[in-house]
């Protein structure tokens, strides 16, 4: 198979997404969104498919907890950390220390 964009699409894909012959679709969004584009795939006897796909862009993850209250020793310590973007549901756990 010989995939490529459909330039015969309404929207043409957004510039910074990349597709090889082989199918792969790779990139880096600069923004969150929607992004609609038209891929065809062709066969060795020249037939083909077209197709409309929608590619959804999530805002990237974040912490939005600012900072931490200060510690006592000897003193059971609690606080909880907050995040936004990605895909919820989310997972915190220690990563060093």
């Amino acid at each position: 198979y010989f995939y490529e964009f459909d330039f015969q699409s309404p929207t043409p894909p957004p510039s910074w997404l990349n597709l090889s012959s082989a199918g792969f679709l790779t990139g880096t969004a600069p923004t969150q969104g929607s992004f609609t584009f038209g891929v065809v795939v062709w066969d060795t006897r020249e037939s083909f498919a077209a197709r409309t796909y929608t590619l959804t862009v999530n805002p990237a993850l974040a912490f939005t907890t600012p900072s931490l209250a200060s510690a006592t020793t000897g003193q059971s310590y609690s606080s909880n950390l907050a995040a936004t973007g990605g895909i919820p549901p989310y997972t915190f756990s220690l990563f060093s220390g």
